[in-house]
């Protein structure tokens, strides 16, 4: 650590750097909690040790001084400049303690590792890089915009018609069916480049709706980006009205749907593993038909965005031209916001 300076910036920025790691080298994981816990051990020392200091040098000089003028001048000077150090040091403290508290929650491990002095320099080498590359706009996302500063809420229904903005063929992204067809290539559908696909977004209760007549196929993704709770019997309704209702030949057996996976889908998009659906969502209405099913007849696909919606995007970036810059930073930007879902 080359000085006071030094450490008052990496205790401020330390917690974004986590987040920096924590979203692009999840794997490395387990050291980055040891990590965290050596510097928040060696910082506490450090800063112990200035505080230490300055109490020393308030005592010395206050004793020198005491018979002349400057003594209550020169004491309280000192004592606003110790508790400037202690106000730092609380900060630094406090990031350190957050950043802790917030992985032993996450990854439920204890952090009372140890590390040596030298790994920190690594850490504030990787600080450097941090604000090197916000200088260079690196850290740039217009969605955090929106979110942060404009304070514009980036609900479930956004995230919806911003996953239909690249499955459209029509939007203004120019590519025409390159991204559906590489998202219906991921769900395995039958044929995903042949037909007409109608898509509707956010229309009367269902997120996302894909449908096609020739192949017949219907695609229900019911999106729960910010994880909200479920509607009673809101996936048997789905299934009701977007599906059965919709067939040519209506069908009501699991044995049809488990052998027709390619041509209908309902789907369960949550944020990250852990998200479910409840039980009671797939239940059929008690006042319903008793000729239906008693359930959905069809298995429900649980795909996540930290999983599935990454490697599309993936998959969308991957099959663009070199000098397709603007929608791929659109992507790139997209990908980074649903990491902190």
């Amino acid at each position: 650590m080359k000085n006071w300076g030094d450490l008052k910036l990496f205790g401020r920025d330390f917690v974004l750097i986590i987040k920096k790691v924590m979203n692009d080298s999840v794997e490395y994981t387990d050291n980055m909690i040891a990590l965290i816990n050596g510097c928040a051990s060696q910082l506490y020392s450090v800063c112990n040790d200035l505080q230490t200091d300055m109490d020393n040098v308030v005592c010395k000089w206050g004793k020198k001084y005491s018979d002349t003028v400057n003594s209550v001048f020169l004491n309280n000077a000192i004592t606003d400049y110790t508790n400037q150090i202690q106000s730092f040091s609380n900060d630094i403290l406090n990031d350190m303690s957050l950043v802790v508290c917030n992985c032993e929650q996450l990854y439920g491990k204890e952090t009372n590792c140890t590390i040596q002095s030298s790994e920190i320099e690594k850490w504030v080498e990787w600080h450097y890089q941090f604000l090197n590359d916000k200088k260079n706009g690196l850290h740039f996302n217009v969605f955090d915009l929106f979110r942060n500063d404009c304070k514009i809420g980036i609900e479930e229904r956004i995230h919806s018609k911003l996953i239909n903005f690249l499955l459209d063929s029509t939007a203004s992204h120019g590519q025409g069916k390159l991204f559906l067809n590489e998202f219906l290539k991921l769900l395995d559908i039958e044929k995903p480049d042949e037909g007409i696909w109608n898509i509707t977004v956010e229309k009367g209760y269902i997120d996302i709706l894909l449908y096609r007549s020739d192949p017949e196929s219907i695609i229900i993704i019911e999106n729960k980006s910010n994880n909200a709770r479920d509607q009673q019997n809101q996936l048997y309704r789905y299934w009701h009205d977007a599906i059965y209702l919709k067939m040519r030949h209506k069908e009501k057996h699991k044995a049809y749907f488990s052998n027709n996976k390619n041509k209908y889908q309902l789907i369960y998009l949550a944020p990250n593993v852990g998200k479910i659906y409840e039980e009671q969502t797939k239940i059929k209405p008690i006042d319903w038909d008793e000729n239906l099913p008693q359930d959905v007849p069809m298995e429900i696909e649980v795909l996540y965005f930290d999983n599935f919606i990454q490697k599309w995007l993936d998959n969308c970036i991957n099959c663009l031209p070199a000098e397709r810059i603007r929608i791929k930073e659109y992507i790139v930007q997209y990908q980074m916001l649903c990491k902190t879902l």
